[in-house]
């Protein structure tokens, strides 16, 4: 480079660098109040959310409870007559054609 150029770029930085760093350092700072609302604005509203989702956890564990613990034992209705319901159920065949 030559060193007219050098001398001629030194008073430009010198200018945007005097003029530039306070405006970054506003931006900056601007910049990280803003995150730091948001940030907060976001914890917030998880404490309210985790209020809620724990208010439903405990209205299900209510109806659980609620629930005979012999109904959720037992399984489906069984296909057999309330009269045999000690014979085992008989084994059915289907027959193929083909």
């Amino acid at each position: 480079m030559d060193v007219q150029l050098i001398e001629a770029l030194i008073p430009i930085t010198a200018i945007v660098c005097t003029f530039g760093c306070p405006v970054a350092l506003v931006f900056v700072f601007k910049w990280f109040n803003l995150r730091n609302r948001e940030l907060q604005a976001d914890a917030e509203a998880r404490r309210e959310m985790s209020g809620a989702v724990e208010a439903r956890l405990q209205r299900l564990e209510s109806v659980l409870l609620q629930i005979d613990s012999r109904q959720l034992m037992q399984g489906p209705p069984d296909l057999r007559t309330a009269e045999r319901a000690d014979e085992p159920l008989p084994l059915r065949r289907t027959e193929r054609s083909g």
